[in-house]
């Protein structure tokens, strides 16, 4: 069966059918718009023979005082009408929508009525009323055919499925060839593409099985994808100089071509491109390329060697994949990104091999790549000095190996590099190294720890965990690294994958701060039972891939966005953070209980409306005050949990020396009024002073001064024991 096209659609809008449809003979009508009373053709007996004249008004005969515009032909209106031999088209109408006419075989003409203001005729073929653009050549026209001048735009499917056309002049007025224009006309042998054509489309010429060349004027700027998809009996191609972009599988399965001429001019060329070209032995790529595509030369059979220019930077899986006659490839050094599918069934590919390793290289550098092992059961392996990129996928599944020393001179790991490596327990990465791929240690389900030497530019570690430089990216946590972990204050992304399949992982807690999460980070971790997602982040999809109901999601957020894509996970929404503190470490402690998880910096989350418990505890020789937010003097507090908030425990040097924890004994004339001098964080609280204040740094330095007030609070810079002097009060405070 044909492959169905869409064509041009002058005011083109889709039909839509309101309560009911009429037929009056052969045709078949929608009403579009019952108060305009406007009506569409949208089908036809397919048994029609002949010629038909649609008319410009009917009569509804299920209602015999309604009269009918007719305005437009529906989709597929004339579909499958194969003995119809011409079609009049009425000037009421002003929109024909995509495949009116397919496999209508014995058309052979379309006319138009000379008042049409949307549409003309000539000689049967359909143009719009200026005659710029060609919309319709019928089936079973003539075998040969001249545009006219003027033509600006041979429309989307304009000749598609002509099997009686042999040949087509198009004049230098045509700009544009679009989608489908000549699809499966499989007898169209000769066509000039003129100097003045600037685009063609997406499969303008797929399925012409007939053509044997093509050249491509200097005017073009862009070949479609498919452009030739299909055409197996081409066997040559030249592209001038202009054209910047080859669309993807724009040659693909022209089996029969065996030379084509590629300009410098071309900077980008798509998957598939020339997949299927059996027969291509050789081609020059242009140095403009910086992309190898996936698929680009899948099955190029007789292909014996290539030369990837210098600037590609990136050949991507199966780039190469099925050309069994390839013996050689140029790599150059640009590569940063290569994948050990890209030369999958390359049975003939000559690689240098050394210590059960396999690399691809060039002559200055013969170890450039390394691509794989030469078996999968290597239980340790040292990379040549000389080898720049570890494939993606390079190592992955040599599940025996239990030791990796990557040479100082590697750059780039790829993606999924490692994967799967069970045994292996430590990794270092070479202060050269510039990337990592994405799930370049996915799986290794024994590795503890990720160090990276201190020297690198691009990458840093903590713990074993592996970050960017500047810790703002997780980029790895080791699969086998313990169960729990906070991630620390100052991370603002998790990369793709930076959890994955991390199943010794029970509880993890993001902080505040945090706005990315990548794509599938915590996918196929099977045993997560907790994980807190602050609302700072912004960005989170795909990410809870294979994680189970028993997987519990805190989110400080009112509610979690669809997009996130939870699966089986139970979310909490609507989390609250407390922040507890005592105003000085050294004086006590606040201790706190039914918080759900507790963050790196300390802050507590608990589930809205939880109820808390908060217990200050001093140490010798200090006593538990009071709490700063609402000067409660009990040192034990318990509450229903509805907002964020900050409490903190304000203890004092024990001036009654009971050794408790009672609030010390007031500073002044009388317990309400009393001046009240303590320090939490970085923060120094002065309470009813009648005085001005000053503080002192410990060489006796005035830091800073306030006026006298019920409550002064001054922010320090910088930690240390600072005197406190209001009236006759002198006061020593540790400052954190």
């Amino acid at each position: 069966m044909k492959k169905i096209f869409l064509f041009m659609a002058a005011l083109a809008f889709t039909v839509q059918t309101f309560a009911q449809d009429f037929v009056i003979e052969h045709l078949t009508y929608s009403i579009i718009d019952n108060e305009n009373k406007y009506v569409a053709v949208s089908s036809c007996d397919n048994d029609v023979e002949g010629a038909i004249t649609i008319p410009g008004s009917i009569t509804n005969p299920n209602d015999n005082t309604d009269v009918y515009t007719v305005t437009s032909i529906g989709e597929s209106a004339f579909q499958s009408c194969r003995d119809l031999t011409s079609i009049t088209i009425p000037a009421s109408i002003t929109s024909i929508t995509s495949d009116a006419f397919t496999w209508c075989y014995h058309l052979s003409a379309i006319n138009v009525d000379n008042a049409n203001t949307t549409f003309a005729s000539d000689d049967g073929v359909l143009f719009n009323k200026a005659k710029t653009t060609l919309v319709y050549y019928p089936y079973n026209k003539a075998e040969s055919y001249t545009i006219p001048a003027g033509v600006i735009t041979i429309g989307d499917g304009a000749f598609y499925d002509c099997n009686s056309l042999i040949s087509v002049t198009i004049p230098g007025s045509v700009k544009t060839i679009g989608k489908n224009a000549f699809d499966d006309c499989d007898y169209l042998r000769s066509i000039t593409i003129p100097d003045g054509v600037e685009t063609i489309d997406r499969r303008a010429f797929g399925h012409c099985e007939s053509l044997t060349s093509i050249d491509i004027p200097a005017s073009v700027t862009t070949i479609g994808a498919d452009v030739f998809y299909f055409c197996s009996r081409l066997k040559s191609v030249t592209i001038s100089e202009g054209v910047t972009s080859i669309g993807s599988a724009a040659f693909c399965m022209c089996t029969a071509l065996t030379s084509i001429t590629i300009p410098e001019s071309v900077t980008f060329i798509g998957n598939y491109v020339f997949s299927g070209c059996y027969a291509l032995p050789s081609i020059s790529l242009p140095k403009g390329i910086t992309t190898i595509y996936y698929n680009t030369f899948q099955d190029c059979r007789s292909l014996t060697s290539i030369e990837i220019p210098d600037g590609v930077t990136t050949i991507e899986w199966n780039a190469f994949g099925g050309c069994s006659a390839l013996t050689s490839v140029t790599i150059p050094s640009s590569i940063t990104n290569t994948n050990i599918s890209a030369f999958n069934g390359c049975d003939k590919l000559i690689y240098t091999k050394e210590n059960g390793l396999k690399y691809l290289g060039n002559s200055e550098n013969a170890y450039h790549a390394l691509m794989a092992p030469e078996s999968t059961d290597i239980t340790s392996c040292t990379i040549n000095n000389n080898c720049k990129i570890i494939a993606n996928e390079a190592l992955s599944n040599c599940q025996n190996i239990s030791t990796v020393t990557i040479s100082e001179n590697v750059t780039h790991i790829g993606g999924s590099a490692f994967k799967g490596c069970n045994n292996l327990v430590l990794l270092t990465i070479p202060s050269g190294v510039i990337t990592i791929g994405s799930s370049a240690f996915s799986g290794c389900s024994s590795l503890s720890a990720i160090n990276v030497d201190d020297g690198n530019a691009s990458y840093s570690s903590e713990n074993g965990v592996l970050f960017n430089k500047d810790k703002t990216k997780i980029v790895c946590y080791p699969n086998g690294k313990a169960s729990e972990y906070d991630v620390p204050v100052g991370v603002d992304t998790i990369g793709e994958t930076a959890f994955s399949s991390c199943n010794n992982l029970t509880s993890v807690t993001i902080p505040e701060g945090v706005t990315v999460i990548g794509s599938a980070a915590f996918s196929q971790c099977k045993n997560l039972k907790s994980l807190t997602i602050p609302a700072s982040v912004t960005s989170c999809e795909y990410v809870f891939y294979g994680c189970t109901d028993e997987t519990v999601i805190y989110y400080h957020g009112a509610e979690m966005p669809t997009k996130w894509d939870l699966g089986e996970c139970t979310v909490v929404t609507n989390c609250k953070i407390l922040n507890v503190a005592a105003n000085n470490a050294q004086y006590g402690a606040v201790s706190a209980a039914g918080y759900v998880a507790k963050s790196a910096d300390g802050s507590l989350w608990y589930e809205n409306n939880a109820e808390a418990t908060l217990t200050a505890t001093a140490q010798d020789g200090y006593q538990f005050a009071k709490w700063a937010d609402n000067n409660d003097t009990n040192a034990t507090r318990t509450f229903n949990v509805t907002a964020d908030a900050t409490f903190t425990a304000v203890f004092e040097e024990n001036t009654n020396n009971g050794g408790n924890n009672n609030p010390a004994t007031a500073v002044g004339e009388s317990a309400a009024n009393a001046v009240n001098i303590y320090a939490y964080g970085n923060t120094i609280v002065v309470e009813n002073a009648t005085d001005e204040i000053y503080v002192y740094n410990a060489m006796g330095g005035l830091v800073c001064r306030d006026a006298a007030c019920h409550v002064s609070t001054m922010t320090i810079n910088g930690p240390g024991v600072y005197i406190v002097k209001t009236g006759g009060i002198v006061k020593r405070v540790m400052v954190n």
